[in-house]
């Protein structure tokens, strides 16, 4: 991950421990945001839309992961969107 990839991710990490999420679930929802940040390659997270949510959700799911973990990545990634980078994200992501 690029170092403003790094940060963003800490970021995220600091408002979801405060938010009081386990730590498995922060495990998971930064593990998401890293997988995501590879999908998005050399634009990194803060380049990040709500279609790019999309296309990274197709790609999972193409890969033969299941269902949850799809669900997983997506709740992740809405929140990465709106509490991070302060986008507001549509119902279809």
């Amino acid at each position: 991950m690029r170092p403003e990839d790094i940060e963003l991710s800490r970021r995220y990490t600091d408002i979801l421990s405060v938010r009081g999420n386990s730590e498995g679930t922060i495990d998971n929802y930064i593990y998401a945001v890293k997988g995501f940040a590879q999908f998005l390659g050399e634009r990194g997270l803060a380049s990040a839309t709500a279609d790019d949510i999309v296309a990274h959700q197709s790609a999972i799911k193409a890969s033969g992961r299941s269902d949850s973990c799809v669900r997983v990545a997506t709740y992740a990634l809405r929140g990465f969107l709106e509490r991070v980078l302060e986008r507001e994200v549509a119902a279809a992501a």
